[in-house]
């Protein structure tokens, strides 16, 4: 009887060893990972996106107005689409935070502009003219 029970005594804790082994390496406190959490929080974005004017509106091909881009705190760069292509071109203004707006075909479009944290906001835009020029 005693050699049966000392055969369940090292089946045991073979187990238990083995056991220890694959959780180390499982990340419970060696070779996958330290063990700790990470607790590091997720960026958070500097302020609010914000657009002004909300909206701009055009009577002739050809003119040019701008937007301001304002985010407090915020040094990324923006990211700016255009709804429909053909209606507006959009490119940075010479002054930080501004673009311009010029209008090269009749239609309606919303301009988006995205920071690097993917907050987002619209201006609309509406181009209701024909050409400028002498007539």
């Amino acid at each position: 009887m005693s050699v049966s029970l000392g055969r369940a005594r090292v089946a045991l804790l073979w187990s238990l060893f083995v056991l220890a082994l694959y959780a180390c390496s499982v990340g419970g406190g060696g070779g996958g990972g330290s063990g700790v959490p990470n607790t590091t929080p997720e960026p958070t974005p500097p302020g609010l996106l914000m657009l002004s004017p909300a909206a701009l509106n055009f009577s002739a091909l050809g003119q040019t107005q701008t937007f301001t881009v304002k985010e407090s705190g915020y040094t990324g760069t923006f990211s700016v689409n255009e709804s429909s292509p053909g209606v507006v071109t959009v490119s940075p203004a010479p002054s930080g935070g501004e673009y311009a707006v010029t209008a090269v075909g009749a239609g309606a479009v919303q301009i988006t502009v995205t920071d690097s944290y993917s907050q987002s906001q619209q201006i609309s835009v509406g181009v209701t003219a024909a050409a400028l020029g002498l007539q």
